[in-house]
C-alpha cells in the first residue's frame, strides 16, 4: 500500500502531462477509441537496482495496467536517457517526457 501512496503525486503529475501533450494524430477505431497506445519516456538518474530505481518500473508497470495498456510508459533508469544535471532542460527539450530529478540541479527555475 504504501508504493501506490508514494505513486500518487506521479500519476497525478502524468495525469497532468496527458492532458497537456493531448492526443492529436492518433488513429482511432470506428467507435472514435485510439486504436494506438500512448508511448511516455521517463528518465530517471537512479541505478535500475536502487530504490528508487526500482520504483521507477512499477511506476511505469503500474501505468500500462491501471490504463489498460492504452498509456506505455518507456523506462530509462541510471541515467540512460538523461543524467542528472540534464534531467530539466531534457524534458522541456521533449528528450524525455517524465524525469526524476532534484530541486538541487533546478534550483530557481
Amino acid at each position: 500500500m504504501k508504493t501506490k501512496v508514494k505513486l500518487l503525486p506521479v500519476l497525478l503529475i502524468l495525469a497532468l502531462v496527458l492532458l497537456a501533450t493531448g492526443c492529436g494524430g492518433e488513429k482511432t477505431s470506428p467507435s472514435g477509441q485510439s486504436t494506438e497506445p500512448i508511448k511516455l519516456r521517463f528518465a530517471n538518474y537512479y541505478a535500475a537496482e536502487s530504490g528508487p530505481g526500482t520504483i521507477g518500473q512499477v511506476f511505469a508497470d503500474d501505468v500500462k495496467e491501471i490504463t489498460n495498456g492504452r498509456v506505455i510508459v518507456e523506462y530509462y533508469p541510471g541515467g540512460m536517457l538523461l543524467t542528472a544535471d540534464k534531467m530539466y532542460d531534457g524534458v522541456v527539450q521533449g528528450i524525455a517526457d517524465i524525469g526524476l530529478s532534484n530541486l538541487g540541479y533546478t534550483f530557481g527555475r
